[in-house]
């Protein structure tokens, strides 16, 4: 269940990725939004559905986890199919910010240095793996205590 919910979830969140690099409007707070209230319902309706209106506290952490994971799987990968065939020149322009931001700290960088410092776009797909995991290790407690029922 946390596959498909997480599958759902990473489907909608890339769309509103997607809306984002097409208009320029950051949606910052609607993703957050999305991903909370996702989370929520699909918890609510594994413990509804597959445990019979009962779910304890771990279980009900172990599920936000997993679909926090597979949700950004699912973003990932079109986050990578975003950098490399869509709009690659939107990967550079990143790289171009990163540049600037290192140069208003200080470090004389050139863009091959932030490009060889962020690697290419698995890399950057990596990173954003590991950052919705922690995302989701530090939302599925807070989430699980308003959803356990035991």
């Amino acid at each position: 269940m946390a596959a498909g919910c997480g599958l759902i979830l990473g489907l909608i969140l890339s769309a509103l990725d997607y809306m984002e690099n097409i208009t320029g409007i950051q949606l910052f707070m609607i993703d957050v939004f999305v991903f909370v209230a996702g989370m929520s319902y699909c918890t609510v309706m594994y413990r509804d559905k597959c445990l019979e209106g009962q779910i304890g506290y771990g279980t009900s952490v172990l599920f936000g986890i997993l679909l926090s994971a597979f949700t950004f799987i699912v973003i990932g990968v079109y986050k990578y199919i975003y950098a490399v065939l869509i709009n690659p020149a939107d990967y550079n322009a990143q790289l171009s910010q990163a540049m600037e931001l290192m140069r208003e700290y200080g470090y004389g960088a050139s863009f091959d240095d932030v490009r060889r410092a962020a690697g290419n776009p698995m890399a950057f797909t990596v990173a954003y793996l590991i950052n919705g995991l922690l995302v989701g290790v530090l939302l599925a407690p807070l989430i699980s205590l308003f959803i356990k029922k035991k």
